[in-house]
């Protein structure tokens, strides 16, 4: 009976030995998936996280790679700023350079400015080493007059002081007569007949007397300050004298603008023209002329109208630009322009409304 309920029961022991391996298998396959699943989600973050990292690099290399263009963009850019400064501080410092450059030269050429000369191969001749020297050779029969020959030289020919003279006609309207004082060979009577303007010259040397009465002028073999001091007031609506007042002394310049003035009539006008002494080339070739006596300022010959009571007075370049600085330290010659006290005080000095070559200066 024992042997057969013991066989009946082992069906029964070995199912339940059957259920217990299945159930341990099952959590074991369980605890296997979860741990796939946990390894899975694992995964999943460590995957989420890896690209959220490359994300990240990513935009920051982005970025850099953006600053990287952006700063070399701004480097091309600093470099081209640069460069153009450069360039362009080149190029003032070339023009300043070329401008030293010139003025240098200038300054050279005034420094050994040479007397003008009509034709500078008059005093060129070569020597025995075949080298230009200044001298001459000539078989040609000096001048009986010695100084216009000298004019003839070194003041140029009579067309060349001619059209620089004409400039100062405009400023003659309305006034007339004319003296021209020392009026050498006549160029500024030749104007003065041209224009029909009524006019007498004064010339001291006999020479020039003779060369300017040939060609039909009224001329005197006077010295100035004789003829103005035996002249009736009023007498001349101009008084003109062109390189005559730096042959003068001080005390002859001073009665030369009393006398002028006392012969001119009311409104009248006194010209006088010098060599200009801010010029450096006709500074230095100034003793070229041995009756020259001083070189005169502008200045000075401005003040000393307003001294002998001229109206006005002013400073005129005839051959000058409309830059009156540039014309004061360039032009060879220059002229003051002063009127005489009126019947009333609406005397105008006809430089200061008239266009002209050169600006002036009122004093």
């Amino acid at each position: 009976m024992l042997d057969e309920s013991q066989d009946a029961a082992s069906p029964v022991h070995a199912e339940a030995q059957a259920d217990a391996s299945g159930t341990t298998q099952f959590h074991a396959l369980t605890e296997s998936l979860q741990e796939m699943m946990n390894w899975r989600q694992s995964m999943e973050h460590g995957i989420f996280a890896f690209q959220t990292a490359v994300g990240e690099h990513l935009e920051a290399l982005t970025a850099n790679t953006r600053a990287l263009a952006d700063s070399r963009i701004h480097e091309q850019e600093s470099i081209g700023a640069f460069q153009k400064a450069a360039s362009d501080h080149l190029e003032r410092l070339s023009q300043q350079l070329r401008l030293l450059q010139g003025q240098v030269q200038s300054l050279d050429y005034a420094l050994h400015a040479t007397p003008y000369m009509a034709d500078p191969a008059v005093l060129k001749v070569t020597d025995s080493q075949g080298r230009v020297i200044i001298g001459f050779s000539s078989r040609t029969r000096a001048p009986e007059n010695v100084y216009r020959g000298f004019e003839d030289i070194f003041r140029g020919p009579e067309t060349f002081i001619r059209e620089r003279q004409r400039t100062y006609l405009p400023l003659l309207a309305g006034h007339n007569p004319v003296l021209d004082v020392g009026c050498g060979r006549g160029e500024f009577l030749d104007l003065l007949a041209e224009a029909h303007i009524p006019a007498i010259g004064l010339d001291l040397d006999e020479g020039m007397v003779a060369r300017t009465r040939a060609k039909g002028h009224q001329v005197v073999h006077i010295d100035a300050l004789e003829y103005l001091r035996n002249t009736d007031p009023q007498s001349f609506g101009v008084i003109f004298a062109a390189q005559v007042i730096e042959h003068l002394s001080y005390d002859e310049l001073l009665d030369f603008l009393r006398l002028a003035r006392h012969a001119l009539q009311p409104g009248g006008l006194l010209i006088t023209e010098t060599v200009n002494p801010h010029a450096l080339p006709a500074f230095k070739t100034f003793w070229t002329d041995l009756t020259h006596h001083n070189p005169i300022f502008p200045e000075v010959l401005t003040i000393l109208c307003h001294l002998t009571s001229y109206h006005s007075a002013a400073v005129f370049f005839p051959n000058g630009s409309d830059q009156f600085e540039q014309d004061r330290r360039t032009q060879g010659e220059y002229a003051v322009i002063a009127t005489t006290p009126g019947h009333d005080e609406e005397v105008t000095n006809p430089l200061l409304v008239l266009p002209q070559s050169g600006e002036s200066t009122s004093a």
